[in-house]
């Protein structure tokens, strides 16, 4: 499991999320599905099951997705990889209001 996207974040600043999946023995491996989520302070859950648009693969079991934050709060993300293998990780950003 490796994942990129360090803060602390502000609002309208692009963030890339960065996932290796990977099987028992730390190989990186592609799943049958792979889900990026997030979710905003308000609730509203946004998921892009790869191929679609948002989601890119730059290897064998890496895959990235950009988020712009457009509010302030704690938003959440989630990678989830099915099928082949079965991984996730899921973690807190927390994003503050420009002072601009």
């Amino acid at each position: 499991m490796t994942t990129v996207d360090e803060g602390p974040y502000v609002v309208k600043q692009k963030v890339k999320s960065t996932y290796t999946f990977q099987d028992y023995s730390d190989v990186a491996t592609d799943p049958t599905t792979v889900t990026f989520k997030y979710e905003k302070p308000d609730g509203t859950i946004t998921s892009i099951v790869y191929p679609a648009a948002g989601v890119t693969k730059t290897g064998t079991g890496v895959y990235f997705a950009e988020v712009t934050f457009d509010v302030p709060g704690s938003w959440w993300r989630r990678w989830e990889g099915t099928g082949t293998i079965t991984d996730g990780f899921e973690a807190p950003w927390y994003v503050t209001p420009t002072r601009f």
